[in-house]
C-alpha cells in the first residue's frame, strides 16, 4: 500500500463489530416480519419462494464464512483480507435484499437493479 493512502475505516476492527450488529438487527428484523406476514397462511416461504430462500441461504453460509475467512486473514496481516471483506459486504446486502424481496416485491426488484447498476458502474 502506498504510503500516502489511508487504510479504508470500512474495515476497522470496530466497524466490523457495528456492521455485523446491524446485519444480525437487520436480518432478525426481515425475519420477523416474514413471520407475521406468513402467520395467517398456510404455506411457508419455501414453497412460495423456494429459489428466493435458496438464494438467501447460500448468501447468509457466504457471509458467515466470509466473517471467519476475514478474521483470520487479518490476524496474518494479509492483503486478501480487504477482498474478503468486500465479499462478507456483498453476500450481507444481498441476504438483505433476498428478504426484502419476500416481503415487498417490486422493492426488492428495485434494489436489484440499484445493485446491479452500481456494479457495472464501479468494474474495473
Amino acid at each position: 500500500m502506498a504510503e500516502n493512502q489511508r487504510p479504508n475505516p470500512a474495515f476497522e476492527k470496530e466497524s466490523i463489530i457495528m456492521q455485523h450488529g446491524i446485519f444480525a438487527l437487520l436480518v432478525g428484523t426481515l425475519n420477523n416480519q416474514i413471520q407475521v406476514k406468513y402467520q395467517s397462511i398456510k404455506a411457508s416461504p419455501f414453497d412460495s419462494h423456494d429459489v428466493t430462500m435458496s438464494a438467501f441461504l447460500l448468501a447468509l453460509f457466504v457471509y458467515a464464512t466470509a466473517s471467519v475467512a476475514e478474521v483470520m486473514l487479518r490476524a496474518r496481516e494479509s492483503l486478501y483480507s480487504t477482498l474478503v471483506g468486500n465479499l462478507r459486504l456483498f453476500a450481507s446486502a444481498l441476504a438483505a435484499i433476498l428478504l426484502l424481496s419476500i416481503l415487498a416485491p417490486i422493492l426488492g426488484v428495485r434494489y436489484f437493479g440499484r445493485m446491479g447498476l452500481f456494479i457495472y458502474a464501479n468494474r474495473l
